[in-house]
């Protein structure tokens, strides 16, 4: 009876091959006049991936496994995407091409309903919005407000954040865990080491993207045919992401020359592209373009420019019998960031940050048609980025101050940096991604149902061949920093290699009126880091995907879908936060300065190499979303519930430990001469050689370790409703928002250590407080989107009214029980939070001493006895007040134009009618504004052979 359950199991998972029935005969045409065949169209069938292609004549099979209708979805560079159900009887589809002539539903952002919640956006919808890199298209997801393009900064993607992120920091933990693919190949940020320091928690002057995701103004938006944005619950083949997935999709095959112009108040760009055919088998591609942006015209020398050159190759050729299709690109840019500030005889503040790269890769396919695999597909991708980063700043100490130049533990003589002096700092990268995908899928049938079992290998590998960090000791920019850190080589550290193992099945099944798919997968991860992690990271990441429709042929003009979806995905760490640079700590043993006379300052350094951390967790986020779409035939309404809880999201924490060092004295006077001999402090005076009067003292130092800071749970609603056209004036209305709220809490102990001294000594504790720091928000944003279209559908018009309803946030320390952790003097009535007349008290859970000792903090008798009186940490009245903003509107307008074949014109406007709002904040008294200043820009487009 066990044997015979296990055989059924199986027969589930993997299927047995059926027979029987011949293979049905497709032929793909161009909808219209010509009626051409469509050449090399991807297919699927039932959802399976990259299931079949269709050949030179169009032509492509299919073998129904017994099932009397098919699901295919057909996709083609140049045309619009076909997802449809067909009898399994030979026949002909027809594809529309991707033109200005469409209806302008095509224009707008389209929300997927099948399987996975996520966004489409065609070519043509990404020319109407006119984005400068991929992050200006993350607006168009539902609940998310606008934001002026702007290539000033670095850029990160954005998936079901909230207005007020910033705040806990949590956008940037999200952002790295986007997984972005162009084309198939994943655009990696995990070797990026571009900072000053970890260890010392101080952020670098100049832009650096090193612990967020990736920095997304390098990807130009010119050639991209599609972006599909998934918000959901991805297949198991997609791996490393914690947020969702953004995959793009760049141009193929024959394209005339284009050269797009685009101005806006901060920006310029050009670019040039061509597209090219032979013998219908090669296509060649190719995009160059340059970009400037600033952050303000009236300073032009703070600027960032980027120049980049994409090339793509595809072929397609059959050879035995067997179709092989290879997709091959290679890209290559150069970026500067530039800032300066305050340049003068008195005052320098520069940086720049400079990135030089390619990155060359290939997707290729084998259609075999084996009872073992269908398809056969690899991919692999290798980038490379000589990244230099620099910043000079005039520090000023008031006085001329010690210095250890000392690269070694110990006793050493330092030196006297002058009171103020040029600093400057270099880092220079040069990180490698490497990525090798190889998977395979089958199609299976019994009892009726097509089972798609798709499986295979992942290998990603990170390594920084970079020299590191350079600066010089005798000015060194850490000068001020509690841990110092000395110049190191990012080549030391080890190769990162990540490998993966994925597994899924896809079904489908007609239950009377409806069909019904089951995806479920299972992905397995594993990180390696010799010398700083040896036994690695490992995750297991289930996922599954159920969805619930009619049939299409027996309801034609209506379609009803139900989707439901739970999946874990998991990110793991980056270089950066695996390999933080060793800590040293500079305690002054002795200093006799004289600024006309003999000087000595000695210090006694200690070298801390174990910065990492070997409890490091990896970043694991739970996914729960049901979906509902009804669909007319010429509208459609989609509602999508869902819940996400983020767990060990990555970040930082500050570690106190004592630190003992030798300490030395001597009577001042002119007269005196100090030297250092055999780790003593000497000195002569009048003739007479003594040593100094030697003592040990302790005190805390601090570095920040890479921890798991943070976790962040979310909850909301979003909805897409598109209405019925009014075809008299060719007019269209849109509904697109949602609803969420963020909770992000942080996971570490706050601890502090007054900068004072207790009976003339430094203070012998350090405070550590409860658990229970968290940021609350929430928002209801909507779009009422109208598209219009003239002139024979050649002008289209779309006015967007964007209307935050509220945005509210509030901070809050409570512990997982909702037991407040702050105190008032005297009681409150109400909420403690909305108090606004005592200051909140948070007192330490317990302290720690010298001797790393932890005691429980007696608030009846420590809270008002020094030196324990020190450690309470004290709030203002209003810090803990909810801040609640009323609703507030905005209209952005946007315009194409085409004039004859080959000129295309748009015009767009956020704000357009300039009106600023301001709100007063409850906990500060400022004002706020509330949305986006008036921002205009246009394009021009020039099409030609």
């Amino acid at each position: 009876m066990k044997n015979r359950c296990v055989c059924i199991l199986l027969l589930f998972c993997f299927g047995i091959k059926t027979a029987g029935q011949n293979p049905i005969t497709f032929i793909v045409k161009t909808e219209g006049d010509d009626n051409a065949m469509v050449q090399y169209a991807i297919v699927k069938t039932n959802a399976l991936p990259e299931s079949t292609l269709t050949n030179e004549d169009g032509l492509f099979y299919v073998d129904p496994n017994g099932l009397s209708r098919i699901n295919l979805q057909i996709s083609a560079l140049g045309y619009v995407s076909l997802d449809t159900v067909v009898f399994a009887k030979d026949g002909i589809i027809f594809l529309r091409k991707n033109t200005i002539h469409l209806n302008e539903v095509e224009i707008v952002a389209r929300e997927k309903y099948r399987n996975v919640s996520g966004t489409m956006l065609s070519r043509k919808a990404i020319e109407h919005i006119q984005p400068l890199d991929i992050g200006d298209v993350m607006q168009l997801q539902p609940g998310m407000a606008t934001e002026n393009p702007t290539l000033s900064s670095p850029k990160y993607l954005k998936i079901r954040s909230t207005i007020n992120e910033r705040l806990s920091g949590s956008d940037q933990i999200e952002a790295m865990g986007v997984l972005l693919m162009v084309d198939g190949q994943r655009v990696s940020n995990d070797a990026n080491m571009q900072l000053n320091s970890f260890t010392n928690g101080k952020k670098p002057i100049y832009s650096s993207s090193a612990l967020s995701g990736v920095d997304v103004r390098r990807v130009s938006t010119d050639n991209i045919e599609s972006i599909e944005i998934i918000r959901g619950i991805p297949t198991s083949d997609y791996g490393e992401m914690s947020t969702g997935a953004v995959l793009v999709q760049t141009q193929s095959g024959k394209q005339p020359w284009a050269l797009s112009l685009k101005s806006d108040i901060t920006t310029r760009h050009i670019s040039l592209s061509k597209g090219f055919e032979t013998n219908h088998k090669t296509k060649y591609n190719f995009m160059a373009g340059i970009s400037e942006s600033v952050v303000d015209m009236r300073e032009p020398q703070n600027a960032f420019r980027r120049y980049f050159l994409n090339q793509k190759v595809q072929t397609n050729t059959t050879l035995w019998g067997v179709t092989m299709f290879s997709n091959n690109h290679l890209d290559t840019w150069f970026s500067i960031d530039k800032y300066n500030v305050g340049q003068n005889e008195v005052q320098i503040k520069s940086a720049s940050s400079e990135t030089t790269g390619f990155s060359f890769g290939t997707d290729d396919m084998v259609h075999v048609k084996k009872w073992w695999a269908n398809n056969i597909r690899l991919t692999a991708n290798i980038t490379v980025a000589n990244a230099l980063s620099q910043s000079i700043s005039t520090l000023s100490n008031g006085e001329v101050r010690p210095t250890s130049i000392s690269l070694s533990p110990g006793l050493s003589e330092g030196i006297y940096a002058p009171s103020s002096f040029y600093a400057k700092n270099r880092v220079e990268g040069l990180p490698v991604d490497v990525s090798v995908k190889l998977k395979a899928d089958a199609v299976y049938g019994f009892w009726g149902l097509n089972h798609i079992f798709t499986y295979g290998l992942e290998y990603l590998g990170e390594k920084n061949f970079g020299s590191g960090t350079h600066f010089d000791m005798k000015t060194n920019p850490n000068i001020n920093s509690v841990a110092s850190v000395r110049p190191r080589r990012f080549s030391d550290i080890p190769f990162l290699h990540n490998t993966g193992a994925f597994i899924s099945n896809k079904s489908m099944v007609k239950l009377g009126a409806f069909n019904a798919s089951l995806d479920i997968g299972m992905r397995y991860t594993q990180l390696y880091l010799d010398k700083y992690r040896r036994n690695g990271l490992s995750a297991l990441s289930p996922r599954g995907n159920i969805a619930l429709s009619t049939n299409n042929h027996l309801w034609p003009d209506k379609c009803l879908s139900v989707t439901l979806g739970v999946g874990r995905l998991s990110k793991m760490p980056s270089l950066i936060f695996l390999a933080p640079e060793p800590l040293w700590i500079d305690n002054v043993s002795y200093n006799f300065y004289q600024s006309n006379g003999p000087t000595l300052c000695v210090f006694d350094s200690k070298k801390i190499d174990q910065t990492w951390n070997p409890d490091l967790k990896v970043t694991m986020n739970l996914k729960r979303e049901i979906g509902i779409n009804f669909k007319l035939k010429n509208s459609d309404y989609n509602v999508t519930f869902f819940k996400e809880n983020l767990s060990n999201g990555y970040g930082s924490e500050k570690v106190y430990f004592p630190v003992t060092s030798q300490k030395f004295s001597t009577p001042a006077g002119p007269n005196i001469t100090p030297y250092l001999e055999n780790s003593f402090v000497k000195y002569s005076m009048d003739g007479v050689i003594r040593e100094a009067k030697q003592w040990v003292d302790t005190s805390f130092a601090y570095y920040y370790k890479p921890t798991n800071q943070m976790a962040i749970d979310k909850k909301g609603i979003e909805f897409s409703l598109r209405f019925p056209e009014i075809i008299p004036i060719g007019c269209r209305f849109y509904i697109v928002g949602g609803y969420l709220y963020t909770q992000s809490r942080n996971l570490v102990h706050d601890v502090y250590y007054p900068v004072l001294t207790y009976a003339g000594k430094a203070m012998p504790v350090f405070a550590v407080y409860p658990l229970g720091e968290m940021v609350e928000s929430d928002q209801l944003v909507t779009n009422i989107l109208t598209t219009i279209r003239f002139n024979n559908n050649k002008l289209l018009f779309s006015l967007t009214s964007q209307i935050v309803w509220f945005d509210r946030y509030r901070y809050k320390y409570q512990d997982a029980t909702g037991k407040i952790q702050i105190k008032t003097e005297s009681p409150v009535s109400g909420s403690i939070y909305d108090d606004n007349i005592q200051k909140k008290y948070l007192y330490p859970q317990y302290y720690v001493d010298f001797g790393n000792n932890k005691q429980v903090f007696d608030v009846n008798n420590q809270a008002n006895v020094l030196p324990f009186s020190n450690l309470i940490n004290i709030f203002m009245p209003g810090y803990f007040l909810q801040e609640s903003y009323p609703p507030v509107v905005q209209f952005n307008a946007r315009l194409n134009r085409q004039v004859g074949k080959n000129l295309g014109i748009a015009i767009f406007a956020n704000n357009i009618f300039n009106y600023l709002r301001y709100d007063i904040s409850k906990r500060s008294g400022s004002y706020y504004r509330r949305n986006t200043p008036l921002y205009f820009g246009s394009e021009i487009k020039w099409s030609f052979n």
